[in-house]
């Protein structure tokens, strides 16, 4: 890599402090105590490796985090396959045993003494406590107590009544319960190939919808970086915009073409600003780059044609296994090959129909949608509640992607079309029977129409069956709850590992989680941005752009400006980014799970009226417990590795964390802002700001600013190390600037979207097109100003003034004055 991408970088090397002015000399380290590359600025950085892959550590963690949330649930549906018919012959012997005989009537009476006595709780009940209060305790007894009742009276009252009115009143000798020890288990052969047929087919379907996962040929993605467009989708828009007039038109073919003259240039270079105490963000980047066109993203917004060719044959591959496996054995006994071909291909199209009409046909399926799963799985759903939330999404689904009149009108015209080009020789009459051609042509009618009944439903189980298991594996991914140290202890170990190697901690995972995300394909500048984050302390450059000597907060507002700066970099690079991949999603998971456990839980979610709040800072937080308790461990390493005292600096391990979450959040609002501001030049279609983008976004500066508010509220109590409050109220600026950063580029972005839609005339209001047009985006604005608040309250209380004062830039001054 260009040395000079990370020019923009203060050297690692020997610091100088202002507050003592004596030199301090140091060796960089990682967050967990390993060493890194240091030096003056002409051999620091330059010579650092940049790596393309991810670590090892992160990528067994991504892999085994993924795994253990998409095996299991693809796996449940074909396994319920198989030990249904098994429990229901178990239940219905016990049922049998019970009741005499009568395993099926004491099933429907006790569902329904069931259904009667929950209407009457809900319907007498005094007030809604008693209520709530006898339905949660009848859940568990009320549907044993009415099974055993309706049993045993079907065995001794109703049993032996049946009995004796069957024997006429006459014989003695029949009176009594009939003699039942085991039920006849004639049907259990049956049941059970029933079922293994059906295992082996939704094996298959299951194993086409795990594929779109996982794999080299994976579609499915949770993409925190800008989306660059496809190169057709480019060349459509452009065509559009030339030929969607006379005029354009005639400019097309007689002006030169503005992507060839408009290129993007730069003047100056960050190395030549003057020092100065707390800068803003720059509109100025090197000048090795002053000819080179904005780069759109490092990830296409769909994808492209070589991984959707895999995943197409994998799916009419697993139709075809179904059809052959569990549904052909449901044709008629006279079916022929025509039948059979015809159940065959009617199973392999609609598995690729539903394929392409689900994740392909809006061209933004394939991105996990994680904000609204996170919140619908926070609360405690019953099984029921489950089962109709599932049912209901899965149909939703099929209802939004057109599904229906495929189902319906697939079976028949492939039905129609088979038959009559099929062998009609059946049909024709006999010399000898005149009738006997009616009777064939009406049997083989009479086949057909069957054989696309039962096309239909076979049919509309595999689209249904697609659709739903599509569902459980992104409702497991997106599930909240992910402990990470416990994740860290099931990682394997390492055996050809330096015995001097520092372990592996939470905050190594969560920072190259964050910082590898950002690249398209594993990032270019990963390794530096990490290494560089991870330094106690910046050295003293040579250039022009750095003063002889800064203080402490000075360097962390540049550290993190030359943060977002790189970190842009890498979500915007110059090449194409591959077309297949190995891991991604993967990656993408693991990130929002990571982020999840900091920053989950906003204001909307809150803290419940049944919970117990810990202590006044989860309070003045007002986030659930979780999430209090999972920031909090992480505050409490930083003082147990500070209490140790094996380095010269004592720098806490959540400083690093902190320095990745405001670098990620704040070069995603510079990644918008150049990337709109390309598009505007370059009049090409505009970059996608994918879901799993934005609440990443959210969730790295709620973190951020939690983990500072809660650090100013531990020193306000006196609680903690007083090294690790100074530490960490160094990052206050920090935080506060890439809030704004991203709510600029935010902001630039939605403008984009309005101007590219035509609506700038019609709603007349920026804030009016995001409430109404892009809700992602809407929430994005309302988190960034919740952070800012959340943190300038904590520095309010600690200092216990009307009137604050934070050494930020004009711009973001601005804004915080506004809110």
């Amino acid at each position: 890599m260009a040395n000079s991408s990370m020019g923009s970088w203060p050297s690692v090397g020997p610091p100088t402090t202002t507050s003592s002015r004596q030199k301090v000399t140091v060796s960089p380290s990682f967050i967990s105590g390993r060493g890194g590359g240091g030096g003056s600025s002409s051999s620091g950085i330059g010579q650092i490796r940049h790596d393309a892959a991810p670590p090892t550590q992160l990528q067994a963690a991504a892999s085994l985090f993924a795994h253990r949330r998409i095996i299991p649930t693809s796996s449940a549906l074909p396994l319920l396959s198989v030990l249904s018919p098994v429990l229901f012959l178990l239940l219905r012997s016990i049922l049998s045993i019970l009741s005499g005989g009568y395993p099926f009537l004491t099933a429907l009476l006790s569902l329904s003494a069931i259904l009667y006595v929950k209407s009457s709780i809900r319907q007498y009940a005094p007030n809604d406590e008693k209520r709530d209060d006898a339905l949660e305790k009848s859940r568990g007894r009320l549907p044993l107590l009415a099974t055993l009742v309706v049993g045993l009276s079907f065995r001794f009252v109703v049993g032996p009544a049946l009995c004796f009115i069957a024997a006429g009143g006459t014989s003695s000798s029949t009176y009594g319960p009939p003699s039942v020890t085991l039920v006849s288990l004639t049907l259990a052969p049956t049941l059970m190939a029933v079922g293994c047929r059906l295992a082996v087919g939704t094996a298959a379907l299951s194993f086409a919808v795990v594929c779109r996962y996982i794999g080299w040929f994976s579609i499915m993605r949770g993409s925190a970086i800008p989306l660059r467009p496809n190169p057709i989708d480019m060349t459509i828009s452009a065509l559009k915009q030339r030929f969607s007039s006379v005029a354009s038109f005639l400019d097309a073919i007689t002006v030169p073409d503005p992507t060839h003259r408009n290129t993007v240039t730069y003047n100056g270079n960050n190395s030549s600003r003057a020092p100065s105490r707390i800068y803003g963000p720059s509109s100025t980047f090197n000048t090795n780059r002053s000819h080179e066109a904005v780069a759109l993203g490092g990830r296409y917004m769909h994808p492209p044609l070589p991984i959707w060719l895999p995943q197409i044959f994998w799916h009419a591959l697993a139709g075809a296994i179904f059809a052959n496996v569990a549904a052909s054995h449901l044709l008629p006994t006279h079916a022929g090959s025509e039948a059979s071909f015809g159940l065959l291909l009617i199973c392999s199209i609609t598995s690729i129909l539903t394929l392409l009409l689900t994740v392909l046909s809006d061209g933004s399926s394939h991105e996990l949608k994680t904000q609204t799963f996170s919140e619908s799985l926070s609360g405690t759903l019953s099984v029921w509640d489950t089962f109709v939330s599932l049912t209901v999404r899965t149909l939703a689904t099929m209802q939004k992607a057109n599904l229906i009149p495929y189902l319906v009108l697939l079976p028949t015209i492939i039905t129609i079309v088979l038959f009559c080009v099929g062998d009609d020789t059946m049909a024709t009459p006999a010399s000898n029977d005149p009738s006997g051609g009616s009777v064939a042509l009406l049997s083989r009618t009479y086949t057909a129409f069957v054989s696309a009944i039962i096309s239909f439903f076979a049919a509309f189980f595999i689209s249904t069956y697609l659709v739903l298991s599509d569902t459980l594996i992104r409702r497991a991914l997106a599930a909240p709850g992910l402990d990470i140290d416990r994740l860290l202890l099931l990682l394997p170990r390492n055996a050809a590992a330096d015995s001097k190697t520092a372990p592996f901690v939470a905050e190594d995972l969560i920072i190259q989680s964050v910082i590898w995300g950002c690249g398209g394909s594993g990032g270019n500048y990963c390794g530096s941005i990490v290494k560089n984050l991870a330094a106690a302390r910046l050295g003293r450059d040579t250039g022009p752009a750095y003063s002889a000597t800064f203080d402490l907060e000075e360097e962390e507002v540049r550290r993190n400006d030359a943060a977002i700066e790189t970190v842009a970099d890498s979500m915007l690079p110059s090449r194409p980014p591959p077309l297949i991949g190995a891991g991604l999603l993967e990656g993408d998971v693991l990130r929002l799970a990571l982020l999840e456990t900091l920053g989950g839980g906003g204001q909307s979610v809150g803290i419940s009226d049944d919970e117990n709040v810990l202590d006044e800072v989860q309070q003045f937080l007002g986030i659930r417990t979780r999430y209090y308790i999972a920031l909090r461990k992480r505050l409490l390493v930083s003082e147990e590795a500070l209490a140790r005292k094996s380095r010269a600096i004592q720098q806490p391990l959540v400083v690093p964390l902190v320095r990745a979450l405001c670098a990620y959040a704040g070069g995603l609002g510079e990644a918008l802002l150049r990337s709109c501001d390309g598009q505007t030049r370059q009049r090409c279609i505009a970059p996608s700001l994918p879901p799993g983008a934005t609440t990443c976004a959210e969730l790295a500066i709620l973190a951020a600013a939690r983990l500072v508010a809660m650090n100013k509220k531990d020193a306000a109590t006196g609680s903690g190390v007083r090294c690790r409050h100074s530490w960490i109220s160094l990052m206050i600026p920090s935080v506060l600037h890439s809030a704004e950063r991203l709510r600029r580029g935010v902001l630039r972005y939605a403008q984009n979207q309005m101007d590219r839609a035509g609506a700038a005339n019609l709603e007349g209001d920026l804030g009016n097109f995001v409430a109404v047009n892009c809700p992602d985006l809407r929430r994005l604005l309302i988190v960034c100003d919740e952070a800012a608040v959340l943190v300038l309250r904590a520095v309010k209380e600690e200092t216990g003034s009307r009137d604050i004062e934070v050494k930020v830039h004009s711009v973001c001054r601005t804004w915080l004055s506004g809110l």
